[in-house]
C-alpha cells in the first residue's frame, strides 16, 4: 500500500468516525469503518468495529425481523470473521425473506466454497446465476467449485462464460488457464 493510499483510507476512517457521531444507530457506518480499519491492515480495531457493527445490525434485526438485508449485512461481517456458521445462518434468514436476491445466494455460495463444501457452492451459484444470468463473478466462482472438484469440463465453461461477460478479469483468464 502506497501513502496515497494509506491516506485516503484514513480518510475514510474519520468520515465514518464522524458519520457515527452523528447517527451512533447506523450499523452501516460501523460496517464500512471495519471494513476501512481491515483494508488498511489495522485488524484490532477492524474486530472491534464489527463487534459494534453486529450489536447494531443485531438490534435492527429485534426492531425489524423481516428485512432480509439487515440479515445479509451482518452476514457479510460474520463472513469476514470467518464465522462461517453464524453467516450461513443469516444468508439462510435473508433467502427466507427474499429468494429473489442474487447477493445472498452468492454469499452462501462463497461461504460453502471456503468450507470446501463444494457440491453446496455449486448450488448456491446455480441459483444466483438463474437469477442474474448476467454475473462474470458468479460464473467464475461455480467454475472453481467444478475445478476443485476436478471436474474440469464444467470448470472451463464458467471461465469461458465469465471471460465472454467480462473480458477485463486476469482472474478469468488465470483460472481458465491453470
Amino acid at each position: 500500500m502506497n501513502k496515497k493510499e494509506k491516506e485516503e483510507l484514513l480518510k475514510e476512517i474519520k468520515e465514518y468516525t464522524q458519520k457515527i457521531k452523528e447517527e451512533p444507530d447506523n450499523a452501516i457506518y460501523y460496517y464500512n469503518r471495519g471494513n476501512t480499519y481491515k483494508n488498511l491492515g489495522d485488524y484490532q480495531n477492524a474486530i472491534e468495529n464489527y463487534d459494534k457493527a453486529i450489536q447494531d445490525y443485531s438490534k435492527a434485526i429485534e426492531l425489524n425481523p423481516n428485512n432480509a438485508s439487515y440479515f445479509d449485512n451482518r452476514g457479510n461481517i460474520y463472513f469476514d470473521l470467518e464465522n462461517y456458521d453464524k453467516a450461513i445462518q443469516d444468508f439462510n434468514k435473508a433467502i427466507e425473506l427474499n429468494s429473489n436476491n442474487v447477493s445472498y445466494f452468492d454469499n452462501r455460495g462463497n461461504i460453502y466454497f471456503n468450507l470446501e463444501n463444494y457440491d453446496k457452492a455449486i448450488q448456491d451459484f446455480n441459483k444466483a446465476i438463474e437469477l442474474n444470468p448476467n454475473n462474470a463473478l458468479t460464473y467464475y466462482n461455480r467454475g472453481s467449485a467444478y475445478n476443485n472438484l476436478k471436474n474440469y469440463d464444467k470448470a472451463i465453461q464458467d471461465f469461458n462464460k465469465a471471460i465472454e461477460l467480462n473480458s477485463n478479469n486476469a482472474s478469468y483468464f488465470n483460472n481458465r488457464g491453470s
